[in-house]
């Protein structure tokens, strides 16, 4: 449990390394402003990750289930192919969704001088 919830505090507290990057920073930089970002914000951060990581799971859920009976009713034969392509796009889309919201986050979070 005391592993758990130390992996859980490095992980939002570096949550935003890879926006500080794209931004310009190199990477001792973007430690630094990940930490400075997520200060004070730590129970916020999980929280809202938390909430993503539910909803994205349900959406993935919700493509698996609904390409797997479509793609069972049109291709009988090979739905399970098709279905994992379909599952693979929307699995991707759902990861790509996870960038914009660490950006997002990035953004609506300013850097506070240490």
């Amino acid at each position: 449990l005391a592993f758990a919830l130390v992996v859980l505090a490095a992980w939002a507290r570096m949550m935003l390394m890879a926006p500080s990057i794209v931004d310009g920073a190199g990477p001792i930089d973007a430690i630094r402003s990940s930490l400075a970002r997520t200060r004070g914000n730590f129970w916020r951060i999980v929280g809202v990750a938390l909430l993503y990581l539910i909803v994205s799971g349900v959406l993935t859920l919700a493509v698996k289930s609904v390409s797997g009976a479509l793609l069972g009713m049109a291709l009988p034969g090979s739905a399970a192919v098709g279905s994992a392509g379909v599952t693979g796009i929307g699995t991707g889309l759902i990861a790509m969704g996870g960038t914009v919201f660490r950006a997002l986050l990035h953004r609506a979070l300013p850097e506070r001088v240490a």
